[in-house]
Formats: C-alpha cells, sequence, structure tokens
C-alpha cells in the first residue's frame, strides 16, 4: 500500500494538489523548509504532529509529504536539539511506513534547526547512524540545515 492510499483523512492532510512550491515552516519561526516542484507532480502534504500521530506522549516529526513519483519526505522543525530531531524522525518513519507495511519508491528525512550550531547531545552520532541505516533500506536520505532547507523534488 502506498502513504498516499494509507494517509486519506482530510483532517491531517493541509493541501493536495500540483503547487510549484511546497513551503513549511511554524508560525512565528525563522526555520523554513521548501520544496521546489519542478515537475509539477501531484504532492500531498500532511500534519504529523497533532495530525497523522496525535498521541502526545509519541516522539513524532512535523510534517510528511508524497509525491506521486511515490516518494515521501518527513520533515523536523527543530530549535536547535539535533539528537532529538533525528530520533523524532527516525520513530516516525518507524510507525507510519516500516510497522504500517508501505510501499514506497524513496523516504527521506529533512531537518531544519533554527541555530546555526546544533546542540549535539550525548547519542546524536548514534541516533543519526541509526536514521541513515534505516533510510537507505528504503532508499532515501537525511539532509540537514539550518534556517532554511531548498531543494528541489
Amino acid at each position: 500500500m502506498t502513504f498516499a492510499n494509507k494517509y486519506t483523512e482530510q483532517h491531517y492532510i493541509l493541501s493536495d494538489d500540483h503547487r510549484k512550491q511546497i513551503v513549511l515552516c511554524d508560525t512565528r519561526e525563522p526555520r523554513k523548509y521548501i520544496a521546489n516542484n519542478t515537475k509539477h507532480q501531484r504532492v500531498i502534504v500532511y500534519k504529523v504532529d497533532g495530525g497523522i500521530i496525535s498521541d502526545k506522549a509519541q516522539r513524532k516529526c512535523d510534517y510528511a509529504f508524497w509525491t506521486e513519483e511515490d516518494c515521501v519526505y518527513f520533515i523536523e522543525l527543530k530549535g536547535g536539539d539535533y539528537s532529538r530531531a533525528l530520533t523524532q524522525l527516525h520513530s516516525t518513519i518507524i510507525q507510519l511506513v516500516q510497522e504500517s507495511k508501505i510501499v514506497a519508491k524513496e523516504i527521506h528525512a529533512r531537518i531544519v534547526l533554527s541555530k546555526g550550531r546544533a546542540v549535539r547531545a550525548a547519542g546524536a552520532n548514534a541516533n543519526e547512524a541509526k536514521l541513515h541505516k534505516l533510510l537507505k533500506k528504503f532508499g532515501g536520505n537525511l539532509i540537514k540545515s539550518s534556517q532554511v532547507l531548498t531543494e528541489n523534488i
């Protein structure tokens, strides 16, 4: 089952269209993720934290989006705790993709930190290696940036 076929409830779908640019940001926060939809694909954008996953006790990322090429991107907008961002992305992908038996061409993770220097808490290297290993299994990658991350999809 594809991500788009599994997650269909309107209350957590933020948009479903062919827009040229997907911009994800938190209100009154400087950090921002921008995806340029250069191929004019259909893209479905999801609210994960407080949307697909509403349990406040669970670690989860902020957003996800699916492209008609069957790629899924998980986005975490974080202050400066890089290790926590890694953990949130990993647990979200495990729950929404692996445990749900989602089939996708690629699964990617993106982190946008608001601070220039991320707080590298103990275990950050181990958490990063763990996430890289998971993403490799799904043919994807991890990209991180400070303030703004822009990419073509």
